[in-house]
């Protein structure tokens, strides 16, 4: 016979997270029981415990239900097949509805100017534009297609919301768009298509102009600068030691950079380039060279001695890198960032002291700086750091990712041994799943490593939130074996209208897998989390529980499947670090592996 569930279950897991500062609380994943000391487990057996050699679960016998104390002396109700409910005296069960943050203060990118078609003649400035709202404010990338949209490459460095360079013949017909994206979707522009007439005789017009520069003796000097024009205007660098009076052609100077290595004699000299053509010349603007006392020694050159740190932070909350090096004369620093995993990088403004702060954003995930040192004889680069932007959450520690229909999901982790004080009592799970991030509905499965009364108690789990044909919609235990070190993997998928949720512990040589078809209501898919998780403990009421120190937890081949047709790591998809706060920070990402598909989750505090 089918056991009533009484009451509000004891311990519960959120159907979704919950952000730590909204009026009305979040909450993510479906509610989820363990209460696993010796008495409750020897109860479950006196009631008549019968074991599926099937799916390796346990399946109660349906014709008692035992009371246990819990590590706080508060009566629970153990029900048949593990779930804690609360004491028939209490009969609220809390809603699974919560409401949702305001969706007026953030949404996806959306295009509100895309780029027009342009038409220059060959040599001339082409120019694109585009702009896009959405909050958190998107990143730009800027695309161009030389196969009339069949495939799309992205243009390094072509980050701003205009996009110019000198066109060519063979870029005539190409097309170009932008890709803006931030945290909660990408959008793109329509098409702006590059038509590259035949070039008229254009004279040289100036574009880049040298700048003045300081040296120590016998160090480099470069000076460069460009020019349009048509045709391709010739160079040639000259130098002037009179304040411009009269100008000398440099012999052998023909290119756009000029570069030598400065004499004392030459300090106070003038040097610009005079770029030619059939239809005219130009010069740039007079640069000074100063040449210092100084003398640069052959080992002076700048050696990096500390290379900045990467780092997770809250949205909205200062970031800071540092770096050091050495040199001689003292080098200068330029910080630089890089939006697309290091392939190019830009300068940031401003950015010339040995440390770099700044208040972050979420379109900032995962951007990755450095710091470049110069001096006269040569340069440093330091190693690259991973910004990591986390979104706060009162109960989720991980990654999510959104923008699709997500048809599959799977990672692995290992059970984190948990450190518990003397008589305490904590919870804890480490789990993938779909939706939650913004459904009501959440299909999941993973591991549990919690202290009851001072001592460690780890299990695995399998739950559709929402769902009341599947336990009622909360989680289902599992008595197969788990301890802490084990090496886990699992998977969530849906296949027609049916869900199958798999789990495997591979140190224990243990698998499980259940099928469940057509779930009701119908889950959204629109989301899918790798988590490490504080559930909620409920008696009268539902308070989040203290976390259990679980040190770290690392997830590996972390991947998912957008409606079956596209399948990859977490960076493959529009991505989002979730940090768990309450007081303080209770638990938080690192940055993504190099391949986008791994990261540790660490522990900060219990409340």
């Amino acid at each position: 016979m089918d056991f009533e569930r009484t009451a509000l279950p004891a311990l519960r897991h959120d159907a979704e997270r919950s952000h730590p500062t909204w009026a009305a609380e979040r909450g993510r994943s479906g509610l989820r029981l363990w209460v696993a000391i010796a008495a409750a487990i020897a109860a479950i057996l006196a009631a008549g415990l019968e074991l599926s050699a099937s799916a390796g679960a346990a399946t109660p016998a349906r014709d008692a239900s035992s009371e246990v104390i819990d590590g706080g002396g508060q009566p629970l109700i153990l029900k048949p097949g593990g779930q804690r409910v609360a004491p028939k005296a209490s009969t609220t069960r809390r809603s699974a509805t919560r409401t949702r943050r305001n969706s007026s203060t953030r949404h996806p990118p959306a295009v509100t100017t895309a780029p027009s078609n342009v038409s220059v003649a060959a040599g001339a400035l082409a120019s694109f534009s585009a702009a896009a709202s959405g909050s958190p404010t998107p990143s730009v990338q800027w695309q161009r297609s030389a196969n009339r949209g069949r495939s799309w490459s992205d243009i390094s460095g072509a980050n701003a919301l205009s996009y110019s360079f000198v066109a060519s013949a063979s870029e005539s017909g190409s097309w170009y768009r932008v890709v803006f994206v931030n945290s909660l979707g990408r959008a793109y522009t329509t098409a702006g298509t590059l038509t590259v007439t035949a070039a008229t005789a254009t004279a040289p017009s100036v574009v880049t102009q040298p700048a003045s520069q300081s040296v120590a003796k016998n160090g480099v000097a470069a000076f460069s600068a460009t020019a349009t024009g048509y045709p391709a205007p010739s160079v040639q660098w000259q130098d002037s030691s009179n304040g411009g009076s009269s100008w000398t052609n440099v012999a052998g100077a023909t290119s756009s950079t000029y570069q030598f290595i400065a004499a004392t004699s030459e300090s106070g000299y003038l040097y610009r380039a005079v770029f030619a053509n059939a239809s005219g010349s130009a010069a740039s603007a007079a640069a000074t060279l100063t040449v210092n006392s100084g003398t640069v020694s052959s080992t002076g050159a700048p050696a990096v001695t500390a290379n900045p740190i990467s780092q997770t932070v809250g949205y909205e909350t200062d970031a800071s890198f540092s770096a050091q090096a050495s040199g001689n004369p003292t080098p200068t620093v330029q910080w630089q960032i890089s939006s697309n995993r290091g392939t190019s990088w830009t300068n940031v403004s401003g950015a010339n002291a040995t440390t770099y702060s700044f208040d972050t954003s979420l379109t900032e995930n995962g951007y990755e700086y450095r710091a470049v040192f110069d001096n006269s004889s040569g340069s440093a680069y330091s190693t690259a750091a991973t910004l990591t932007v986390a979104e706060q959450s009162s109960n989720w520690s991980g990654y999510a990712v959104t923008g699709g229909v997500f048809s599959s999901v799977s990672g692995s982790w290992t059970v984190p041994a948990i450190s518990c004080a003397a008589s305490s009592t904590s919870f804890s799970s480490q789990w993938i799943g779909i939706d939650g991030e913004s459904s009501d509905t959440v299909e999941q499965d993973g591991t549990e490593a919690d202290c009851v009364s001072g001592s460690p108690y780890y299990g695995a789990w399998y739950e559709m939130y929402g769902d009341p044909s599947v336990d009622g919609g909360y989680e289902v235990p599992l008595s197969n074996p788990v301890d802490a070190g084990d090496a886990m993997s699992a998977t969530v998928a849906i296949s027609g209208t049916t869900w199958t949720l798999a789990i495997t512990d591979t140190t224990q040589n243990w698998h499980f897998s259940i099928a469940i078809p057509t779930p009701s209501p119908a889950p959204a898919q629109s989301s899918a989390e790798w988590i490490g998780e504080r559930p909620m403990v409920c008696s009268s009421t539902c308070d989040l529980a203290t976390l259990s120190n679980f040190g770290s937890i690392s997830f590996s081949s972390a991947t998912a499947t957008d409606a079956g047709t596209s399948n990859g790591p977490i960076s493959a998809f529009s991505f989002e670090p979730l940090e768990m706060v309450g007081s303080t920070v209770l638990a938080a990402p690192g940055a993504l592996s190099s391949n986008g598909e791994g990261f540790t989750d660490t522990w900060d505090a219990g409340s």
